[in-house]
């Protein structure tokens, strides 16, 4: 078999998303979604009220988000888990190929289900505001657009940063089952708390800058100095080094 084949058959078998399989070790994946169902009706049961009463500014919606950054490396920190949460690291870890090749398929994997839920979000979220504006009165198209191009100018972004999110994540998780676990707490201490610089400002980008956005009725979209670009960038070559010291750790440093 091809290398390109193999490694897109691991990917394929790790979008698989097979859970937890230790019975009582967690709530039954169906629970789990009854309790999404449960908040996003509660979600879309206060917009649909306050814009009943036009008390909705539709771009607050995109406040529902908010935790994106954090969903994103908890999202890595399980592609790792699940392997020993369901005794299959061995398996994993034996397989015939090279270490960093099955981290990287993990990484891969992880990656395109995170920006197909983004686009899912955007596309969710478009909708919902859509149908308000052509349903209650008080609303209209226009303002579509400028919650279309505010979501644009937070996810976009953001998409760019989720590699390196769920890199880290993985990593945290890869320094529970290796020799580098003492470090993990501070692993965890330091990147979670890293996740925090997505509530600040960078020039009109981060939660507080969405919320400028929003305050100021801005219509531009991706209104970003050229440094944002570069700090993706930069993110993602950090990424591949976190991906090559993750594979090091599981090839080296692995602890049973």
């Amino acid at each position: 078999m091809k290398p390109s084949s193999v490694f897109w058959s691991l990917v394929r078998h790790e979008m698989a998303m097979k859970g937890n399989r230790r019975k009582g070790s967690q709530v039954a994946r169906k629970w789990w979604m009854v309790y999404f169902v449960v908040l996003a009706t509660a979600g879309l049961v206060a917009a649909l009220y306050f814009a009943l009463h036009n008390e909705l500014n539709l771009p607050y919606i995109w406040y529902a988000t908010l935790g994106i950054p954090y969903i994103a490396m908890m999202f890595g920190v399980n592609s790792i888990k699940r392997e020993w949460d369901n005794e299959t690291q061995g398996w994993w870890l034996t397989l015939p190929y090279r270490r960093s090749l099955l981290v990287a398929a993990k990484w891969v994997s992880s990656t395109l289900l995170t920006l197909a839920a983004l686009a899912a979000v955007y596309i969710v979220g478009t909708v919902l505001a859509t149908g308000i504006a052509l349903g209650i009165s008080g609303y209209s198209l226009a303002n579509v657009g400028g919650f279309m191009i505010i979501g644009l100018n937070w996810l976009l972004p953001l998409a760019g940063f989720c590699p390196l999110l769920l890199a880290l994540g993985m990593l945290i998780a890869a320094s529970q089952y290796t020799k580098a676990r003492p470090i993990s707490p501070l692993l965890w201490f330091l990147f979670m708390g890293g996740c925090s610089l997505f509530y600040q400002n960078f020039n009109g980008f981060g939660i507080k800058g969405i919320v400028d956005q929003v305050s100021s009725g801005s219509m531009e979209l991706l209104p970003y100095p050229w440094e944002m670009g570069a700090l993706i960038v930069a993110g993602w070559l950090v990424t591949g080094l976190v991906l090559g010291l993750i594979a090091y750790l599981f090839d080296k440093k692995l602890s049973f």
